[in-house]
């Protein structure tokens, strides 16, 4: 029998609120870290400084991202509990060894290791955080996500200010920054999960924090009484390596992994023809300017998170209400991204006071990397409704075809801001269509 979800004590739509408040507040956590940190490379260096960091981000990004595999989506929509998260901490620390390791070639290739490097260490630390994130998330406690996302940021901005204030060195400021991240996943990210672990999963190699300070896969030992003694659990107090008994978890996450991968690359190949064409004052000041309207992207995101475990178990218990979510959240992005580009001369106005004069009068990339944001946050709000119904692979095609169009256009000689408006305009009709048909073979 399908129940509505209606008929729950606790209404949808409070619930809703609450969790898009508290992840809202969590995603404005980052976007201001994003933001404030380049303020801080505009006012404490030059466009050339802003540069180099924007092209160690584009080169680390999407191998992370790939590396990353969204556990934490993965984790969040596992209605049905098929994946443990003594698994994917497992999977978490093969995957993401694997990624800081190419992270760190392509940085030598690119000429700048250090920086490249450091920023691989930061996501990686990020990532060991998202399985107690997606934990949260799907236990419905997005409080404690707006904890842990305030917190990196106050401490982790207050350090890369300092030490980049005092040394000029954006290597050494990022090692701070990916110090103070890796404090807080210690002190509050792990103690705040703890008590949504249940014992088995605790024995079962949970404690990330943990972990990572020993830097080696050993985990604290369960209580005698609460250890599994089932054949397919590893001993208590210790990861035991099963890759064999990866397969199901990476076939889930593979195609997320991939996704995600695809969505960072997209956002970077403009980087890349910029730093290429203009050079790295040019790729500054296109990267300072196109985090102003990412505020958007960041908001929608943080409402498709709150979103995504309603969606699920919408999915598999409520397809209606499903619908009717996924309607109003796609409604919800388009009237976002309607009132970026009508704000395009606040945020003019904004980035000059933000960063500096140098950095003001560029209306024509202020405006393509608007149309781009608002396009791609409609594209995003699409994704998360595929998404928690299962519809991975057609995604994937979209993304790879909004990919080679943006490569196309660029290599060209189409400027690439514009290059990337108008292939996230398509990736967002290619979207709008799977939805559609979806819809229609489920009526």
């Amino acid at each position: 029998m399908t129940i509505g979800v209606d008929a729950l004590p606790r209404p949808v739509q409070a619930a809703l609120a609450w969790g898009s408040l508290s992840t809202l507040a969590a995603g404005a956590a980052s976007a201001l870290g994003q933001w404030a940190l380049l303020v801080i490379l505009a006012r404490f260096g030059s466009p050339e400084l802003v540069g180099r960091y924007a092209l160690a981000l584009a080169v680390a990004a999407p191998v992370m991202a790939l590396g990353g595999l969204q556990l934490r989506t993965l984790i969040t929509t596992d209605a049905r509990g098929r994946f443990p998260l003594a698994r994917c901490l497992q999977l978490r620390w093969a995957s993401t060894a694997l990624s800081v390791a190419l992270v760190a070639l392509a940085g030598r290739a690119a000429g700048d290791f250090a920086a490249t490097a450091w920023l691989a260490v930061l996501k990686a630390i990020e990532q060991f955080a998202d399985l107690y994130h997606g934990l949260w998330l799907r236990q419905e406690r997005p409080a404690h996500l707006a904890a842990a996302w305030w917190s990196k940021t106050i401490l982790g901005l207050g350090a890369f200010a300092a030490v980049l204030g005092l040394t000029s060195s954006l290597p050494a400021a990022l090692a701070l920054l990916a110090a103070a991240h890796l404090t807080v996943l210690a002190l509050y990210e792990r103690r705040a999960a703890a008590g949504l672990l249940n014992l088995a999963e605790y024995s079962d190699g949970c404690d990330v924090a943990h972990a990572l300070l020993r830097a080696a896969p050993r985990l604290v030992s369960a209580p005698a009484g609460a250890r599994d003694k089932g054949r397919d659990e590893p001993r208590p107090g210790r990861l035991k390596p099963a890759p064999r008994r990866w397969r199901p978890l990476l076939g889930a996450a593979l195609p997320l992994g991939l996704l995600l991968g695809a969505v960072t690359f997209l956002a970077a190949v403009p980087r890349y023809f910029v730093a290429h064409r203009f050079g790295p004052a040019a790729l500054g000041r296109f990267a300072a300017l196109a985090q102003l309207p990412l505020i958007l992207h960041v908001a929608l995101g943080s409402v498709g998170q709150a979103a995504t475990a309603r969606l699920a178990a919408d999915f598999c218990f409520a397809p209606v209400s499903f619908f009717r979510l996924s309607r109003d959240l796609i409604r919800l992005a388009v009237l976002a991204g309607t009132l970026a580009l009508a704000a395009l001369p606040l945020l003019d106005s904004l980035a000059g006071w933000l960063y500096g004069p140098a950095y003001a009068g560029h209306y024509a990339l202020l405006g393509w990397a608007t149309a781009a944001a608002a396009a791609s946050g409609v594209a995003g709000m699409i994704g998360t409704a595929l998404t928690a119904a299962g519809i991975l692979v057609p995604q994937l095609a979209c993304y790879g075809l909004a990919i080679v169009l943006c490569l196309t256009l660029c290599g060209a000689g189409v400027f690439p801001p514009a290059a990337l408006a108008v292939a996230s305009v398509a990736l967002t009709a290619g979207q709008s269509v799977l939805l559609r048909r979806f819809r229609l073979r489920r009526a």
